[in-house]
């Protein structure tokens, strides 16, 4: 790694940079086949366990999954629009996890939706 110091406006700067070693060792990583796939969401998880709660309890706990996914949602388009137009490869990203996100809070709508209505179906019988 590269690193060089100086001083910008009183403040002292570093600057961290790729060696040419960095940068194939860089570029050997990326050309080599993605091996690892790995979501881990706690929240979903819970989801996938609540069959034993009680309606409102799986209710409250998909309102939360969603309130979680709408606030990375958020942040995310913050960083898209603080970015402006960057590197295709980082916008492509950023594209990513917003669509990703965005069906996230979709799908907690209509399961919202769904749990709410058997709620209703259950009191009603």
């Amino acid at each position: 790694m590269r690193v060089v110091e100086r001083r910008v406006g009183g403040r002292r700067s570093v600057r961290y940079g790729l060696t040419r070693a960095g940068r194939e060792t860089l570029l050997e990583w990326l050309r080599s086949p993605s091996a690892v796939y790995e979501l881990r969401d706690e929240a979903l998880l819970k989801l996938f366990f609540a069959d034993p709660a009680e309606p409102r309890e799986s209710i409250a706990l998909i309102r939360s999954f969603r309130e979680q996914r709408q606030a990375r949602l958020d942040r995310l388009r913050q960083i898209s629009a603080d970015a402006g137009a960057g590197a295709a490869d980082s916008e492509i990203v950023l594209e990513y996890g917003i669509g990703l996100h965005k069906w996230v809070v979709e799908w907690c709508l209509a399961i919202e939706r769904l749990a709410r209505e058997a709620k209703k179906a259950g009191a009603a019988s």
